[in-house]
């Protein structure tokens, strides 16, 4: 880098780089568990038929486009600074498909598998 570049985030003053925060990667890889988890409150919707016309979603991508925002929201930077940790998202899949029907998804920390602190890495 040149001596006459500013000093940014991406080019700090020397001995001030922060470590800690979240990477690109873990961005990329908590998009993915997102979209499991969203794809995971839309196979339990329609399973329990509120997925077509005249229902709680008109089509599975109104039920996944609906549902992301909220589920990205459960799971921000800031609840799990350290990243998802893999395993708990795959038993909170797996709650969730043992939910019954009459179970709303709407948030999915009200099932106990998904509560942010159990899928957080500690």
């Amino acid at each position: 880098m040149g001596h006459n570049e500013p000093n940014t985030a991406a080019n700090p003053v020397p001995g001030t780089a922060s470590t800690t925060g979240v990477t690109n990667a873990q961005k990329a890889a908590d998009m993915r568990v997102i979209d499991r988890l969203t794809n995971a409150r839309c196979d339990h919707a329609q399973s329990c038929d509120e997925v077509g016309e005249g229902k709680k979603y008109a089509s599975r991508d109104l039920c996944v486009e609906g549902n992301r925002a909220s589920t990205a929201n459960d799971l921000n930077a800031v609840e799990c600074p350290r990243g998802i940790e893999q395993g708990a998202v795959d038993r909170c899949i797996d709650a969730m498909k043992k939910q019954p029907c009459g179970v709303s998804l709407a948030n999915i920390s009200a099932v106990y598998e998904c509560r942010t602190q159990a899928l957080c890495m500690k």
